[in-house]
């Protein structure tokens, strides 16, 4: 069943067999359930996918709908907080950045909110949302009360305490950023998430860890082998990666909380790209038993390997739809590297990319709607299509090669790995391509994978 298209493709979203559109900026907490009835009753009446209740999320446009204007304004320390120091204004500003870099957000300069705060200023029209925050600071630990204000109301709609150790502000900062935005749009953002990505140091590839916005980046693995493609297992726990360990590319896993390495395939050829499903219980890969690489899927301990496409070309880099229903992968059975799609069985395979003659490394995004892959358009660019092929668009330009796009668990930034800067280096951009930024500084970086992230209530 189609809906009307109510603004735009880019806001459609899946629902069972069922296509759904949202296109709002925000939804209220009454109106999240009005909405969530009349899906209900909408799935009742058409008979889609009964089996579960219906979600919906929605994409915030960048830049053919206005984000959402906010301002926050100064924090303040509590009067008897004799240890507060700098500590509110730091604490503001990060979560200003994070908010900023969101993908979500407008932020308004907050010194004329500043200047007047008279009740007649307050119910001027178009007044922004405002983020105000009262810092109360002891020895070693720290209490932010939070609130989310809407002129004319002077009272928080919203109000929220965090407590955390005053010399680790950015845990705090993510989650603060994140309850926000889950209060004021009903999404989770990806301000709790990591990313993992490899690191060329002296000829080798190690893996690393770092934040969502780049910061805290800590080695995983330090030592003289070749580490790559990494990817994340949804709960966050464990990472799958290929790795030359043995001689020979082979897949493994690694537990985050111990940080032991086990093997998982080690047969011969090459096994690489591995991903893990939504759901946790199948990892796609690349692997040549027979000296063609082709897609399999296995068990993540290994077992119930399947071999799921057979063809004289090349298969690799698998990507799972969200669902788990289906993958996406490179093929070059007709000639040239194309985007094709398959069934999770390996049935009803259909190529979906036609422009240019070199596209490659699809990413399907968490939404469902959009694949994000590379295509070569003069240089390595990258490119979004709907998972039909339809709706093409190139989302980076210039010089430099752009590749390894992966999406954020909430679906509206991309990282990817970029040359423009000279060597290999991790940025990220929204979803349509709009503020680029650079993630790493000082590490030869590249093939970026998110992990997931926390839902803060």
């Amino acid at each position: 069943m189609n809906l009307s298209r109510i603004h735009h493709d880019r806001n459609k979203r899946f629902l069972g067999d069922t296509f759904v559109v949202v296109a709002t900026r925000g939804l209220s907490t009454l109106l999240e359930h009005v909405v969530r009835l009349f899906f209900v009753v909408l799935c009742l009446v058409t008979g889609a996918s009964q089996a579960q209740p219906p979600t919906y999320t929605l994409r915030v446009e960048t830049h053919t709908v206005e984000r959402m204007s906010i301002v926050v304004m100064p924090f303040t320390a509590d009067t008897t907080s004799q240890w507060a120091g700098e500590l509110p204004q730091t604490l503001r500003d990060l979560v200003a950045a994070d908010l900023d870099a969101s993908g979500y957000f407008r932020l308004a300069d907050p010194t004329p909110y500043i200047e007047d705060t008279t009740s007649l200023f307050l119910q001027l029209p178009n007044q922004p949302v405002r983020i105000i925050g009262s810092i109360e600071a002891g020895w070693s630990d720290m209490t932010a009360n939070i609130g989310i204000t809407q002129p004319p109301m002077p009272m928080p709609i919203h109000l929220r305490e965090f407590r955390f150790p005053s010399d680790d502000l950015r845990p705090a900062v993510h989650r603060i950023a994140a309850w926000i935005t889950k209060m004021l749009t009903g999404e989770d953002g990806a301000f709790t998430s990591r990313l993992v990505f490899a690191v060329r140091q002296d000829g080798f590839k190690n893996l690393w860890v770092m934040d969502w916005d780049g910061a805290s980046p800590q080695a995983l693995t330090d030592d003289s082998e070749i580490h790559m493609s990494p990817c994340w297992t949804p709960d966050g726990a464990e990472l799958f990666f290929t790795s030359f360990l043995r001689g020979n590319a082979d897949i493994y896993r690694y537990d985050l909380s111990t940080g032991r390495i086990s093997v998982v395939v080690n047969g011969p050829g090459v096994d690489s790209a591995p991903v893990v499903s939504s759901d946790g219980k199948w990892v796609a890969y690349s692997a040549s038993v027979d000296g063609n690489a082709e897609i399999f899927r296995m068990r993540p301990n290994g077992t119930k390997r399947t071999r799921l496409t057979v063809s004289w070309g090349i298969d690799t880099s698998p990507t799972w739809s969200p669902t788990g229903r289906e993958l996406a992968f490179t093929s070059d059975r007709t000639g040239s590297p194309q985007i094709w799609r398959m069934d999770s069985d390996g049935g009803n395979v259909r190529r979906i990319s036609y422009g240019g003659n070199y596209n490659d490394s699809p990413a399907w995004s968490p939404r469902g709607d959009l694949i994000a892959y590379v295509s070569r358009q003069g240089n390595f660019q990258i490119c979004i299509m709907t998972p039909e092929g339809t709706g093409m668009e190139q989302l980076t330009y210039g010089p430099g090669a752009n590749y390894d796009p992966a999406w954020s668990p909430d679906g509206v930034k991309i990282a990817f790995t970029s040359t423009r800067s000279g060597r290999e280096a991790i940025w990220v951009m929204n979803w349509d391509g709009s503020n680029p930024r650079k993630l790493t500084s000082g590490l030869e970086a590249m093939a970026p994978q998110w992990g997931p992230a926390e839902v803060v209530q």
